[in-house]
């Protein structure tokens, strides 16, 4: 897994994901009707659903194997915007 620098300086990190094909026809489809390409769709998709408390509580209902790890996402207001973070 390569690291780099992105554009802002935060940390980038590139890894590959297999998809079936019409997941990436979708995804193309999306991608394309944004403007975007599909990997800025991906990472638009990533940053939504893993900032989404209910996506979050959906995911961990559906597929959690050890109730040790489950995490809990709160919402915190800083500076008049909201961010998720873990706990």
């Amino acid at each position: 897994m390569a690291k780099t620098r992105n554009h802002g300086k935060k940390r980038c990190c590139r890894f590959s994901v297999s998809i079936q094909n019409d997941t990436d026809h979708k995804l193309q489809l999306l991608a394309t009707s944004c403007g975007m390409t599909k990997s800025e769709m991906v990472d638009t998709i990533l940053l939504t659903t893993l900032n989404s408390p209910s996506f979050i509580e959906q995911a961990q209902h559906h597929y959690n194997k050890n109730e040790r790890f489950l995490i809990k996402p709160i919402v915190v207001n800083t500076g008049g915007t909201q961010q998720v973070i873990y706990e």
